[in-house]
């Protein structure tokens, strides 16, 4: 919602929302976690999703923790992703792997304690769809307050969103406590079937003359 109100404010007029729509089952729910706790850090490596902070994140509360993401040529800064990657290799808390196939992400979202989602730069998540799968393994997300994660996050329910790494460090000891079918019930908001039946909708209103 918050991308669409900005583009209201560019365009003058008012903008639909549609979010993406997930195949929650392709998320086993998987209530119990490895132990000792990992964190999970998997977007693209990039300085603008904060893989950085993660880092940091790890290091501060010395808890143990997995960063996950495309770091091909697709990521224009290597010197970032050769950065982060040196940066693990010399954590006593950090594992890196880089771009992982389907199952080995799968498995990583299902086994970890709470998935962290950063920024930096002025960016903004529009959606943010790793949240979304890491709800559906039942595992609660620790994020930046942005505009996609506020759509999709439920503060102090499903996960936590944090004005500053600060407020994240206080907050991940909480979201292990969360209830994993709290989230994996958020994340249904966003399964393929009705996020495709809100598709349908809005496409019948488009063909009826509606702009958004």
């Amino acid at each position: 919602h918050g991308h669409a109100r900005t583009l209201c404010r560019q365009l003058h007029r008012p903008v639909s929302v549609l979010w993406n729509p997930v195949d929650i089952d392709l998320y086993p729910f998987t209530p119990q976690k490895t132990s000792p706790p990992r964190l999970l850090s998997l977007n693209r490596i990039m300085a603008t999703k904060g893989i950085h902070y993660f880092l940091q994140l790890c290091e501060t509360l010395k808890m143990y923790g997995d960063v996950a993401g495309d770091d091909s040529t697709l990521v224009s800064d290597q010197a970032y992703v050769t950065n982060i990657k040196q940066r693990c290799a010399g954590s006593a808390y950090v594992q890196y792997h880089g771009l992982v196939n389907e199952e080995t992400r799968i498995q990583l979202l299902r086994h970890a304690a709470a998935t962290c989602c950063f920024k930096d730069g002025g960016y903004e998540e529009v959606f943010g769809l790793s949240a979304v799968e890491s709800l559906a393994t039942g595992t609660p997300v620790v994020c930046a307050r942005s505009w996609g994660f506020e759509d999709i996050i439920e503060d102090g329910q499903s996960g936590f969103l944090c004005n500053a790494l600060e407020e994240a460090t206080q907050k991940v000891p909480a979201a292990l406590k969360l209830n994993p079918e709290v989230c994996r019930a958020r994340a249904k908001l966003f399964d393929i079937h009705p996020r495709s039946e809100a598709l349908a909708v809005m496409l019948q209103h488009v063909v009826e003359g509606c702009r958004w």
